[in-house]
């Protein structure tokens, strides 16, 4: 039997304009991997079946590992690292069980597992923004962003987590912890949802040729419906890029006046540190591919802090998804030789193996450099931040080839989506916020060494998680705890961000990512504040650059200000917070409280797992819950 806490994770699909909030609680067994549902290629077409799967959480003697040449302990999920790739088809509902057996006190011990680039919509209560109990759990203090949606599951109360994804969406997400910088840690992992239908696949039903032969998704889902790695990482089209610090998390953040620097970089959970043995440290392999098809990789910026510029040798991408929207090709995206990458952010580019069949550097130059790198190291050892593409008749060697330069950037500023904005997303907002990012600079040494005092403010304040969950606050219609700003149902939201700090340039760029919403990002000048209808944004594209409905999920904000915008759809809170880990750590970030009204009653409102009738009263005492649908 498995000892610590179990909760589940279930995507439960229902209809979109239900006659009552009440949605009927599907079976939850923990399921093994050989009881999984599997498909044939036939049965390719979105079907409403759940997606069994158990993620055991594990650190300890049997949890430490050599990503990149350096033994250090880590969170394992099913004993891999990262953590398995969860594939599956739009519509399909997942069931997936989190087992925590963690007790390295060296790490965070609590956990939780956000679903990153899932909107929840009508399950709030399923946001993953709270910890889950260790059964030998000694919490670190923290002023992370958790104590927004979720109860907490101490031992012995297991807390059954369901959500459903919307059919129509499909494309490349992610999941990882949101307790403290555990993620940095290991616990993270690829979300893949694919459409039998997708414009850009082999062919469309009409027979027009696409713009990739291989995906993943489609190697694996006749065989199963998850994708297991080794314990270093599978050789894969989904491509997870990350920094990587020798010691854990919590150790290495031990001066809160800048961030730790990385060691190394890894590619699908693979590396080498400066001065590590090529001989010793193999480096992570994608492919082998095959001359003459084309691949989509699907890449997912999964670290704390570091952003990179991606590139392959004698080789371009097409850009034909960014963060879960399909794109238009243009321009801007079509066969580009390099992009760049912000933590939280998801590209998939598709490569044509029409070069002679060989070994290639997969490059993923950091910001910041590894600590120790210099040209003269790079020359020394070219797999430093690197991966190789190997072709199929390629002998097992790295490559020979120095850096070779890149002249054909992807412009950001120019991508859109494959469906054009409505006319109305182009209307004047029908509120606006205005949310200075500010780090705070005028502590005593004592303050900036106390975990408990935030370093950093976005708009009016910094977010420190209050005690009871926010989302418990909204329903019961108690105050909000600070830096919370409450919006109204079926509104347009203007939100503009401006980086106040010294450092403007792409080096000092705060990810911010939204939960909840698809945001659309209405332009990126400074030129944009002079304006206050949108009306005249969509009328001057050239003067002010904007990239009107090109919805992404984590914007870069550095140079100038950045403005976004979204719909209140979605009831619930939602946090906006900055994806450099150690800044949310540090409290840059705000909540969104959208609609209490809609959460509790209507075609939108939230329906809550049953876990969180027996939860309360670890919050509440005997406070009876207000809690509807259950």
């Amino acid at each position: 039997m498995l000892f610590g806490t179990v909760f589940s994770f279930v995507t439960w699909v229902f209809s979109e304009k239900p006659e009552s909030p009440q949605i009927p609680v599907p079976s939850l067994a923990v399921a093994s991997i050989s009881s999984q549902t599997t498909q044939t290629s036939e049965q390719l077409v979105p079907q409403r079946k759940i997606v069994n799967e158990t993620l055991i959480l594990t650190t300890g003697i049997f949890s430490r590992i050599s990503p990149d040449g350096f033994e250090r302990p880590v969170v394992l999920i099913n004993g891999t690292f990262p953590g398995p790739n969860l594939i599956a088809n739009t519509a399909d509902n997942f069931s997936i069980n989190v087992v925590n057996q963690m007790t390295d006190q060296r790490l965070e011990l609590d956990t939780s597992i956000h679903w990153h680039g899932i909107l929840q919509h009508r399950t709030a209560g399923s946001d993953g923004s709270e910890p889950l109990k260790s059964h030998n759990a000694l919490s670190t203090p923290s002023i992370h962003s958790s104590i927004v949606s979720v109860l907490k599951a101490k031992q012995g109360n297991p807390f059954n987590h369901w959500f459903h994804h919307p059919k129509q969406v499909y494309s490349t997400f992610w999941y990882h912890s949101h307790v403290g910088t555990q993620y940095c840690d290991g616990l993270q992992g690829g979300l893949i949802i694919r459409d039998p239908n997708d414009p850009y696949s082999k062919e469309d039903w009409l027979g027009k040729p696409g713009y990739y032969d291989v995906d993943d998704g489609e190697w694996l889902l006749a065989v199963s419906l998850v994708l297991l790695q080794t314990s270093l990482g599978q050789d894969s089209t989904i491509v997870t890029l990350r920094d990587w610090n020798h010691l854990p998390s919590w150790e290495a953040f031990d001066d809160l006046s800048g961030e730790p620097e990385p060691n190394s970089t890894l590619v699908n959970g693979r590396g080498r540190y400066v001065g590590a043995d090529p001989d010793e440290v193999p480096l992570a392999v994608i492919g082998p591919v095959n001359s003459g098809k084309s691949y989509r990789l699907r890449i997912i910026n999964m670290s704390c802090n570091s952003w990179f510029r991606v590139s392959l040798d004698n080789h371009t991408f097409t850009i034909i998804e960014a963060d879960g929207v399909a794109l238009s090709i243009n321009n801007a995206n079509r066969e580009v030789d390099s992009f760049t990458i912000f933590p939280g952010q998801r590209y998939s580019a598709v490569v044509k193996a029409d070069q002679l069949p060989g070994n290639y550097w997969f490059r993923t130059n950091p910001f910041p450099d590894i600590y120790g790198w210099s040209p003269e190291e790079q020359m020394e050892d070219p797999g430093l931040n690197n991966a190789i593409f190997r072709y199929e008749s390629a002998p097992i060697e790295e490559p020979k080839a120095g850096q070779i330069p890149t002249l054909c950037p992807m412009d950001e500023s120019k991508i859109k989506p494959l469906v054009p904005p409505a006319q109305s997303e182009c209307d004047k907002a029908d509120q606006e916020f205005f949310l200075p990012i500010v780090a705070i600079n005028d502590q005593t040494e004592e303050d900036r060494q106390n975990r408990s005092i935030p370093h950093y403010q976005l708009g009016n304040g910094s977010w420190i998680p209050p005690s009871l969950p926010v989302l418990l606050s909204v329903i019961r219609g108690e105050a909000l705890p600070g830096n919370t700003y409450p919006i109204e149902f079926g509104k347009t939201i203007d939100v503009t961000f401006l980086n106040t700090e010294d450092d403007s340039s792409i080096e000092g760029a705060h990810p911010l990512h939204l939960h909840g919403v698809g945001t659309n990002l209405s332009s990126v000048a400074d030129e944009c504040l002079q304006s206050t209808s949108m009306s005249s944004l969509c009328s001057n594209l050239e003067v002010i650059k904007p990239i009107v409905g090109t919805h992404l999920g984590t914007i870069a904000v550095y140079d100038g200000n950045v403005t976004v915008r979204f719909r209140t759809d979605n009831p619930g809170p939602w946090i906006f917070h900055c994806h450099i880990d150690w800044h949310l750590d540090q409290g840059m970030a705000a909540v969104f409280a959208e609609s209490r009204y809609e959460m509790l009653y209507g075609n939108n409102s939230i329906v809550f797992p049953p876990g969180w009738e027996s939860l309360c009263p670890i919050y509440e005492g005997d406070k009876p819950p207000l809690l509807p649908g259950i």
